[in-house]
């Protein structure tokens, strides 16, 4: 019988690497937030795919210190070459349907074009319309699809030019 992990288990390590790490998924430093006085209206992760190699090292590293989980949590390729990966894009539930997201997105792809970069990137699930519209709304494309722990996603990508 293999070891579980819990959602308590999971959101412990992120925490713990997120702290200890600059390089992990979920470090505040590839994060964009979106605020309204106090209140945290949405947030957007991201990464460079050259990158995704490193988001996951401290908390796998975690997992198997303070867990003895030893698995891969996400063995799948998320990301495609040459591009600034969206890992996460997510808005409060009373601030969807405001144009959080799409000012999140805008954000990111200047964040591109300010590093010289051309392309963003991002998998949407395909049981999520609203996300899908959004996306496709700001202009991403289907670049492909991947599967994610069994789970399929299309890849959109945006295109952008260096001005």
């Amino acid at each position: 019988m293999g070891i579980e992990l819990d959602e308590n288990k999971l959101v412990h390590a992120y925490q713990l690497a997120a702290q200890q790490d600059d390089r992990t998924r979920y470090h505040f430093s590839r994060a964009l937030v979106a605020s309204q006085k106090e209140n945290i209206l949405g947030v957007l992760f991201a990464y460079s795919n050259e990158d995704e190699a490193s988001v996951y090292l401290t908390f796998q590293k975690i997992l198997v210190d303070q867990y003895g989980y030893k698995k891969p949590v996400f063995p799948d390729r998320e990301s495609f070459e040459h591009e600034l990966y969206i890992d996460s894009i997510v808005v409060s539930e009373n601030a969807r349907g405001q144009g959080i997201g799409h000012g999140l997105l805008s954000v990111a792809k200047e964040m591109v074009l300010s590093n010289g970069e051309e392309v963003l990137g991002l998998n949407v699930d395909l049981k999520n319309p609203r996300a899908h519209k959004l996306y496709e709304g700001f202009g991403f494309k289907q670049a492909g699809h991947v599967k994610l722990l069994e789970h399929n996603y299309q890849h959109m990508q945006l295109q952008l030019s260096k001005c």
